[in-house]
Parts: C-alpha cells; structure tokens; sequence
C-alpha cells in the first residue's frame, strides 16, 4: 500500500486491518477518540503509559520507561521470555506499561484508555475456488515496489532464501540483486557465492567487523532498547548493513519464518509432547518449551519467572482450537504463529522498519492462510519449497544446502539432514563464531567494570558472585562462556 492507499482506507468509518498484509500500527483521532491498531500477526507494537490526565504511547518501550521514575520488572510477564523459546503472552514485561501486538486495538477517550489483543486464526476450510501456496509466495516476491528502489534478496546457504532465488530467477527481469554476509569462508557465504557466480548474479558481500568500543557500546544500547531482550547484546554485529543497503536505496526481501511453510517450529514438542498437547496438559508440556540463556538469576526468581511462564503458557493453550479441528502439526503451526511470530520476530522487524524498508514474505496473513491450505505432506520435509525450486529454477538443486552452520546434500529431506548434521556436530565439523568473543574482548574495561560494580553486586535478583564468576571465567580463557554473558548484558541494559 502506498500513501494513497493508506489515506483512502483510514478515511473509512470503521476500517478493518485484519484483511491486510504487512507490518503495520496506526494511530486516528475520531470524535474525540483515539484509536490505535495493530497487524493481525503482531510483527509490530504499540506501548502505552497510562497517566492519570494524558496517554504516553510509543513503539519503542524503552522510551516509555525513561519516563517512569522507577522502572519495575514485571517477573511473572516475564517469565517465558527469559526461561521459555520466548514469550507465551503480548503483555509488557514492565509494570505499568501495557502493549498491543497481535490483532491489537486500544482506546482512549474522556480520559479512560482501554486494549486487548486478538489471537490471529486461519479459515481452516479450503476456500471454493482454491489457494495456491506457490501462486501467493510468487506474488509477494515479485511485488512492484516503489520508484527508484532495487529488491535486495538475503541469500544464504539455506532452503527458505533458495527458494525465493528460484522465484525471482523465473521472474520477468533481473533488475534486483543479492546480499550476503557473514565472513569470509562461512558456510552460508561460501554457498551463496557458488550460486551467486553459476547464474550470473550481482551480490553485495557485506562484512560484518566488530566495530571499536565506543562504537560497539553505542550500537548496542541502541540495539537493546529496540529489540526486546530477544536476542544477545552481540546479535547487532551481523545485522549492520541496514545502513548500506538504504543509502543503496534498497527494499530488503528476506525467508525469515519460512520454517512456518516447512513444518519445523516447535518440532520438540511435537517429537515429545504430543500425549500432553491431546489432553491439553500445558504443564507437563512445558519442559519441552525451555529456552537457554543465562542462569543468573537466584532460585527464588527463577520460581517466580516460572510460576509467571505456566500461567501464560496455560491461557495460551485455553485460547488455542481444540486440536481434534486442526490435528496436531497444524495446532503447533497456529501456536508458533501466536507467541513466536511477535515475540521474536517481531522486535527485530519493528528495528528494522526504522531503518530501511523490508519484508519477509512468510509472515504474512494471506500466505499463513495458504499454508494452512496446503496438505501436510507437501510441507513436511519442505516437499513444496523443492518443487518451486525445480519448476522455477532447477539448476538451484545442484548447490548444497546449510543448516546450522553445517553444509548437507540438496537430496537430503529431514530427517536424513538432521542425522548428518548431528553426525558432524559431534565430530566438530561445526565452525566456531569467534563474533561474541570478539565483541566482548573489544568491551572488556566495561563488562568487567559492570560486573564489579555495587549495582551489579547488591542487585538482589542476581545470584551472589555469579555475574563477577563468570566474567572472569570468560576473561581468564573460557570462551564458551560468551553467549551466557551477552544475554546477561541484554537484560542487564533493561535492568537500570
């Protein structure tokens, strides 16, 4: 939708947002009303501070909570965020503040402001005159875009970038180029380069230096106040090219989420859960749900944060359809689509729209409806991802494809993958990011003066001498101990 577009539907009475694609919140002034909405899937949030005489709201929590005399951590909210794959619920984690997402729409008049959120749900029935899955990816991968811009596909080693490649090879022109990143060597790069060098392609390599300090303490503290706490302190390292690719006047197109048309989310509830899913015995589920990041917190909290994670997870499952009506490998889809789409995907899309256009053909409404259209057995296995491939461009299943940093046989379906995968992993195969031992190499004088400072130190959530243990470990040889203190200076920038 352009200007145009967006003028002409907010001009209506009562305009409907459930019908549209994209990522999206809005704001009209009706009557003396204020009326704010949200996207069907969440991708984007609107938070609010509710003062006794006037409303604060803002896309970004952060700003909200500089507002706020004292910040004060919700730790039930929180709960699943930091001990669960990512959060169950579409609350705020702070006191105080609430937040629309998913189907969202919140009032304000005469003083008295109001919001609920909608769970997103497909129309299972298969429409009369048929959905194409492969028809509707083509057709957002292909959409027009605005003058004087150039499509720029993230291709990685992966299926979900490959097949939008193949989509766009088929297509009418070749006025649209890629970008890769990672370094020199990596598995992803070096794959996507081979394919980039046998079709002929334009690529833009982007590299991803760790920048200096100063500049890594800056970039980090504005990548935290966006994102959420749903990635590390480190994770802006490989997303800096945002920058080059809008100065280039480039509109970002990329296969985030394609697991959704793949049947791969949540995959360890579905291997080992599926008793509990049937007799809707969410607690018993959610050991299968755990997430890993940093165990710096002291029992007594971490009962807390899960008490608050049980709950959620229990009102999320009391709002999902009986799974008699979807069978189990659809509910799982359903449910992925309701907590994981804006609680991790949604944060880093909301950064990025404010940085340069982009959009991820797989989270939207109308191919998430397509999805639930296509049978089970053309997903699993991305059956129907290497049917496009070898319709559009076959030549494309002659290049390995990547998972996990690992390189595997195109004519590998799932489960062999996995094996060989696993295989290599235990034999070390897997190549080692040396990016968060970088970046915190390079902030070394300021982790280790945080974790020796009284903040720090007296902050009674933590466990005692564990964060200083840590960072010493870390900085004394032990490596392996980086990613648990990038999540610790994640929520370590929330804390104060």
């Amino acid at each position: 939708m352009n200007r145009q577009d967006w003028a002409d539907f907010l001009a209506a009475p009562d305009p409907d947002p459930n019908h549209l694609n994209g990522h999206f919140a809005y704001l009209r002034w009706q009557d003396q009303h204020l009326h704010f909405r949200s996207d069907p899937i969440g991708l984007r949030s609107l938070y609010f501070l509710d003062r006794s005489d006037h409303l604060i709201f803002s896309t970004r929590q952060d700003w909200l909570l500089s507002l706020q005399e004292k910040k004060a951590l919700d730790w039930g909210e929180f709960g699943a965020h930091w001990l669960a794959i990512n959060q169950f619920s579409h609350g705020s984690f702070f006191k105080g503040l609430d937040r629309i997402s998913q189907g969202g729409r919140a009032t304000y008049a005469n003083g008295t402001f109001s919001h609920q959120n909608t769970p997103w749900h497909p129309d299972l029935a298969p429409p009369l005159f048929g959905d194409d899955f492969s028809q509707n990816l083509k057709a957002f991968t292909l959409a027009p875009l605005p003058e004087e811009t150039t499509l720029s596909l993230a291709l990685s080693g992966g299926l979900d970038s490959r097949v939008l490649l193949a989509i766009l090879l088929a297509g009418p022109d070749r006025s649209w180029e890629v970008h890769s990143f990672k370094e020199p060597g990596h598995p992803d790069r070096r794959i996507a380069e081979s394919i980039c060098r046998a079709n002929d392609l334009k690529q833009v390599l982007l590299p991803q230096p760790v920048p200096d300090a100063g500049a890594c303490l800056r970039s980090m503290r504005e990548y935290l106040g966006q994102t959420m706490m749903a990635a590390p302190a480190f994770g802006f390292i490989n997303l800096q090219f945002y920058d080059v690719l809008r100065e280039k006047g480039r509109v970002v197109v990329d296969g985030g989420a394609g697991e959704i048309a793949r049947r791969r989310f949540l995959t360890r509830l579905l291997l080992g859960g599926k008793k509990h899913i049937r007799n809707g015995d969410s607690q018993q589920a959610f050991p299968l749900l755990r997430g890993r990041r940093a165990d710096i917190f002291t029992p007594e909290v971490v009962q807390e944060m899960e008490n608050g994670a049980r709950r959620a997870l229990a009102h999320l499952w009391e709002k999902m359809p009986a799974v008699g009506e979807t069978g189990i490998p659809n509910w799982l889809d359903l449910m992925a689509i309701r907590c994981r789409f804006s609680n991790l995907f949604g944060p880093e899309q909301s950064r990025s729209d404010s940085l340069l256009t982009n959009f991820m053909p797989f989270v939207q409404p109308s191919l998430l409806r397509s999805v639930f259209h296509t049978p089970l057995r053309q997903r699993q296995g991305g059956r129907i991802f290497r049917r496009i491939i070898a319709q559009n461009a076959s030549g494309l299943t002659r290049f390995p494809l990547v998972k996990n940093d690992l390189i595997y046989p195109y004519r590998f379906s799932t489960v062999p993958a996995s094996l060989w995968i696993a295989g290599k992993s235990r034999l070390g195969f897997a190549p080692v990011d040396h990016t968060p031992a970088l970046f915190l190499n390079t902030i070394g004088e300021y982790v280790r003066d945080l974790a020796a400072s009284q903040a720090v130190r007296e902050y009674t959530p933590y466990r005692k001498g564990y964060i200083a243990e840590m960072v010493d470990d870390f900085y004394g040889g032990n490596h392996a101990r980086a990613g648990e203190i990038g999540w610790w200076l994640t929520f370590d920038f929330w804390r104060y």
